[in-house]
């Protein structure tokens, strides 16, 4: 992967580099209020389970009604991908805390179609395989469970001729 040829890169602008940061102080957040609120991590080590029992059931509603925020952030963050364009493919830069680049190859691109997704209309990518996360947004943009997706936000620079890029080679 060392001697791929980017052709272009498409980053996104300082706004929507802000709105990540949103998200992230809020999984960062909800998870420390889910380590300091769950004794469940403690009762876990102890190997008591008694409080899983049904007169803590309410207890696990709070505990869940914390997780779901953080699993939230953590899809909606990994919806912000910066790519780049390669001749053989697309170079997918899939951030969250730790960066790492995931090669899609044109021949994996399934299809590309617009959808409404966190107040903006989207291009969404469907992809045979990516990442675990990316199919979690697959379940969010509302286009299956079986494949994974790629957001293209309006905010990524030189969109529109990424999305001209992908449909050309849909088309081939």
């Amino acid at each position: 992967m060392e001697n791929l040829k980017v052709i272009k890169h498409h980053s996104y602008d300082r706004y929507t580099r802000e709105h990540i940061n949103i998200f992230k102080f809020f999984f960062l957040f909800f998870s420390f209020l889910f380590l300091i609120l769950f004794p469940g991590v403690n009762a876990l080590i102890k190997n008591d389970l008694t409080l899983f029992d049904a007169d803590n059931l309410p207890d696990l509603g709070v505990y869940i009604s914390i997780l779901l925020p953080i699993y939230f952030s953590i899809v909606v963050i990994n919806s912000y991908n910066e790519i780049s364009v390669l001749d053989t493919g697309l170079l997918i830069h899939v951030y969250f805390f730790l960066h790492f680049r995931k090669f899609v190859p044109w021949g994996d691109i399934i299809q590309i179609q617009e959808k409404m997704y966190l107040s903006d209309f989207v291009a969404i990518v469907q992809v045979k395989k990516l990442t675990f996360l990316h199919r979690e947004v697959s379940k969010f943009v509302g286009v299956g469970t079986m494949t994974s997706s790629i957001v293209i936000f309006p905010g990524l620079k030189d969109n529109e001729e990424l999305i001209e890029t992908i449909q050309n080679h849909i088309a081939e």
